[in-house]
């Protein structure tokens, strides 16, 4: 029988989902303060792998390693292998198609600029060394009838079936822990259809953040009948409401985990040019006072495609003028 102070204690499991948003979460003060709640609030906290893909054991090994033994967090895998050929088409499907074709799909409906743009790039045929495969949207994923919202609603729950869902290891992780919530760092990845299939059979309470700003617009539907969904501001809940449908009550605006320590945190700034060690700005940069400056932030270059076009049409302007206009 459990102790008193073991029934007070709470379980978080955390699924990153992918290491992207682990790297974002990981990298700021996000788990500092976790593990503070952690103490603070006696909350036991699991965080479920790195990566969509199930990860070498040597990998995972080091990883657990250092989360229990710095932030005292647990750290269980996020999925098995697939070992039977069938089980590994079925992930293989889920993941390269449906996931893909729901969000060409859903993409396609919204009519949204990035969506246009991948399809431009995809016209291109550009080398694979400059790309990454979610920049390549070829036409066949929304065949037949890319707008057909039938269509993308039948994708949508095929993906939230026991047959595509099914993992034995998420069920065992999910039923043994019993957590009081699960948390979904991506709530957009395809292994966060399979966290929630699991985790709504046994009623576990579930909570999910969009992992950055631009993601609601461009990277398909979300998973849907989650109990809380978290978002960074007022934009993204509108986004939330109007392309993804999801219910007023149920959007909760808690900022953005990774930055929002960087953005209201006073005590540590620093005078950048003394960061920097820059002794004399002006003569380093070629600045006088009278200059007048156009900062422009490069891309790398698979995601700067097109960028001549821009740095042209600021010539163009500079040329005629324009940027010495004052508004009234």
């Amino acid at each position: 029988m459990q102790s008193e102070t073991n029934k007070k204690i709470k379980k978080i499991i955390i699924v990153p989902g992918n290491f992207f948003v682990s790297r974002n979460f990981f990298s700021s003060p996000l788990i500092e303060n976790l593990q503070q709640i952690s103490v603070k609030e006696k909350i036991t906290i699991y965080i479920a792998g790195v990566e969509s893909n199930p990860i070498s054991s040597k990998y995972f090994k080091s990883l657990k390693n250092y989360f229990e033994d710095n932030y005292n967090m647990i750290f269980i895998p996020l999925m098995g292998s697939h070992k039977s050929p069938i089980s590994r088409f079925i992930w293989y499907l889920k993941n390269n198609f449906l996931h893909k074709t729901a969000t060409y799909r859903f993409n396609e409906i919204n009519n949204f600029i990035t969506h246009k743009r991948y399809k431009e790039i995809t016209k291109l045929k550009i080398k694979d060394k400059f790309l990454w495969k979610t920049d390549i949207w070829p036409k066949y994923l929304g065949f037949p009838f890319p707008k057909s919202k039938l269509i993308l609603k039948i994708i949508l729950r095929f993906m939230s079936t026991a047959l595509t869902s099914r993992n034995p290891q998420i069920h065992k992780h999910l039923k043994e822990i019993k957590p009081d919530l699960l948390l979904l760092g991506d709530i957009q990845s395809p292994i966060s259809f399979d966290y929630v299939s699991v985790a709504k059979k046994l009623n576990i309470k579930i909570a999910g953040n969009v992992r950055t700003w631009d993601h609601l617009t461009k990277n398909g539907p979300v998973v849907p009948g989650l109990d809380e969904y978290w978002v960074w501001n007022p934009i993204m809940r509108t986004e939330l409401e109007i392309f993804h449908k999801v219910s007023k009550n149920k959007i909760f605006e808690v900022g953005s985990p990774q930055f929002d320590y960087y953005f209201f945190n006073k005590t540590n700034e620093k005078n950048l040019t003394d960061y920097f060690n820059i002794k004399n700005p002006k003569s380093e940069f070629f600045l006088d006072d009278d200059s007048k400056l156009i900062f422009f932030a490069t891309n790398r270059s698979h995601r700067g495609i097109g960028e001549e076009s821009i740095i042209h049409h600021i010539c163009e302007n500079i040329a005629l003028g324009k940027y010495n206009q004052k508004k009234n």
